[in-house]
């Protein structure tokens, strides 16, 4: 409480006053301030998703991130606003943002809910889904190689927002404790660089003047260029032919 005539010096703010020849006693030379704590919060954003592997058709992409609330206060509040914040690399667009199944329009907002102080209920945690759709066609040899170097996979400062789809989480200062150094995550993109030749070994053919079959024999080679592993797509052999030629087996 705030008032004279306290007598509890170990509660609040309390302070005293004397003076030798106080006319109208000590009752009233005593006065106490309280102190009312407020909640602290920390905030952290991770994934678990693997590098992505974008099929050379892929016209779509789908990230999931986790931001984490904690009440690492004495008492009881409601947490700040969290701002989500994706990035879009070239060739990618943000299609949608789901929070915990909720489509969200852009600026996406978790907006502050009341967390106590002691456990369980001093901790929640919110599924951000971030759907891309993908124009391949539109992506540099440097775009990928950006898109290759994500610097970090879970809550990383250093990482940079031009490198990978990036996510930030966003509050306010006093809104996060333990600092924005874990505040962001990244998840690679990674494609598959396919790439098929054909050669030939044998040659000239020499028709003789009664002969009525010639062989020509030629290599397919498919090679994958790129650092993951994946299927080719079915390669379509085509021999052309001239009068007077059939295929007749391949």
């Amino acid at each position: 409480k705030t008032e004279t005539g306290s007598t509890d010096p170990s509660k609040g703010l309390y302070n005293v006053v004397t003076m030798t020849g106080d006319s109208d006693g000590v009752e009233n030379n005593d006065a106490c301030v309280p102190v009312t704590p407020t909640p602290t919060f920390a905030v952290q954003k991770t994934t678990t998703d693997n590098p992505i592997i974008l099929a050379s058709d892929a016209t779509t992409a789908s990230v999931k991130y986790t931001v984490k609330v904690t009440n690492n206060g004495p008492v009881d509040g409601v947490f700040a606003d969290i701002t989500d914040a994706p990035t879009a690399p070239t060739g990618f667009t943000i299609a949608s943002v789901t929070v915990n199944g909720v489509t969200l329009t852009s600026p996406y907002i978790i907006k502050g809910e009341n967390l106590t102080a002691a456990a369980p209920g001093n901790t929640k945690s919110y599924d951000v889904v971030v759907n891309y759709t993908v124009a391949q066609a539109s992506i540099t040899p440097t775009g990928w190689t950006d898109l290759a170097a994500c610097t970090s996979s879970n809550g990383n400062a250093t990482s940079e927002s031009t490198k990978g789809l990036y996510n930030g989480a966003i509050t306010t200062k006093d809104g996060d404790t333990d600092g924005s150094s874990n505040n962001v995550a990244c998840v690679p993109v990674l494609k598959p660089q396919m790439r098929v030749e054909k050669a030939t070994s044998t040659g000239t053919s020499v028709l003789g003047p009664n002969d009525t079959t010639v062989t020509a024999a030629y290599t397919v080679t498919v090679t994958n260029d790129g650092t993951v592993e994946d299927t080719s797509k079915a390669v379509l052999d085509t021999p052309a032919t001239v009068a007077g030629f059939t295929v007749k087996t391949l």
